[in-house]
Parts: structure tokens; C-alpha cells; sequence
């Protein structure tokens, strides 16, 4: 997605964040809200939720990695009578090359909570 946003103009850039914006900071944050809460209740049945443990502590952290607060930055702009088309261009174009990276925490999270399961 990256090239293609490279591609567009500004002003398409911005069309296409006022359209994401909304699902990633609403939606999937909720989703994401559900899936812990629900892998926390599952560890605590299990007996396996400890918060000593360092593979418990490594999970915290993937998952604070994986909040991106660039979201709430191009939600915050766009509200705004005037806002800065730049701006917005430029967050959502980070929010995409760390795409990438996300896609790779979320891998490691899914082998901190394999590992959890055979522990």
C-alpha cells in the first residue's frame, strides 16, 4: 500500500486517511481490547497469568509497541475546521511503512503466547 500511496497526490492521501482513520482508531482497537482481555481471562483459568513472569511482561510490552498514537494524531487534525492536509499526508504515510513492523510484533506475540501454552 505503500507505493501505491506514494503515488497519489496529497490531496488523495488525505481522502484515503479520512476514510481509515475512523475504522483504525475505533474499530480495531476494540477488537484488540476484546482479544486481551479475553487471552487474560483464559491465562488467569489456566492458572498461567502471572505477572512475574517474564514472558507475561514481554506480551505487556509487544502490545504497548503495538498502540500506534499516530492514529490519534490524524484523528485529532482532521477534526479540525482547517486542517493540515500536509500533515495528515505525512502520518498516514508513517502509519503505513510501520505497518511492516506491526505486522512483525503481532508475529512475536502469537510466539510469546505459544510458548505460554506449552509453559
Amino acid at each position: 500500500m505503500s507505493r501505491v500511496m506514494r503515488s497519489l497526490d496529497v490531496p488523495a492521501r488525505v481522502e484515503i486517511a479520512k476514510r481509515l482513520t475512523p475504522t483504525t482508531f475505533f474499530i480495531l482497537p476494540s477488537m484488540a481490547a476484546v482479544a486481551v482481555t479475553s487471552g487474560i481471562y483464559l491465562a488467569q483459568v489456566e492458572d498461567k497469568f502471572d505477572l512475574s513472569s517474564p514472558w507475561i511482561i514481554a506480551a505487556g510490552v509487544v502490545v504497548l509497541i503495538l498502540i500506534m498514537p499516530n492514529g490519534v494524531r490524524i484523528f485529532i487534525e482532521l477534526a479540525k475546521r482547517q486542517p493540515d492536509t500536509g500533515l495528515i499526508a505525512r502520518l498516514n504515510m508513517r502509519n503505513i511503512r510501520l505497518a511492516g513492523v506491526q505486522a512483525l510484533l503481532q508475529v512475536l506475540i502469537i510466539l510469546i503466547m505459544a510458548h505460554l501454552a506449552v509453559y
